[in-house]
């Protein structure tokens, strides 16, 4: 973090808003990439992108910064919005499944819950008990 130790007298401003920020906020909210972002700056970013359902791999702020964000950075400017924060795991969740090709998210509305591949027939169910061809997501249906 030299970039941020340097000089921590010197006023550093939010890079989104220009703000000025505090040496608590500078530290807080500092990357190793060295870019700094307010923490209500962080918290319309990440609400933006939640709310988008874009959890995967986010980056800096900073326009063609290729800093990957940790979880536990996002989590730190989330954590007090229960809401904001159901909706990340969700999402998370949500993306962990689809990378997996033996896993396919229930096709019933409303439903939050996965169908896991099966090697004795082609029917799953859900943890719901939905049941539904894990082929082509439909129900139960000949041969």
């Amino acid at each position: 973090n030299n970039l941020i130790d340097k000089d921590i007298s010197e006023k550093a401003t939010c890079k989104v808003c220009y703000e000025v920020m505090t040496e608590k906020e500078i530290r807080f909210n500092s990357l190793p990439c060295g870019h700094l972002c307010c923490t209500s700056c962080w918290v319309n970013y990440f609400q933006t992108l939640i709310s988008e359902g874009k959890v995967e791999n986010i980056k800096c702020v900073e326009h063609k910064c290729s800093q990957i964000l940790k979880e536990n950075f996002i989590k730190k400017f989330i954590d007090k919005d229960k809401n904001l924060i159901e909706k990340y795991k969700k999402f998370k969740n949500r993306a962990k499944i689809l990378k997996d090709p033996d896993t396919k998210m229930c096709p019933q509305t409303d439903c939050e819950s996965y169908l896991k591949k099966s090697l004795k027939t082609k029917y799953v169910k859900c943890k719901k008990g939905h049941y539904y061809c894990f082929e082509c997501l439909k129900p139960p249906h000949g041969k």
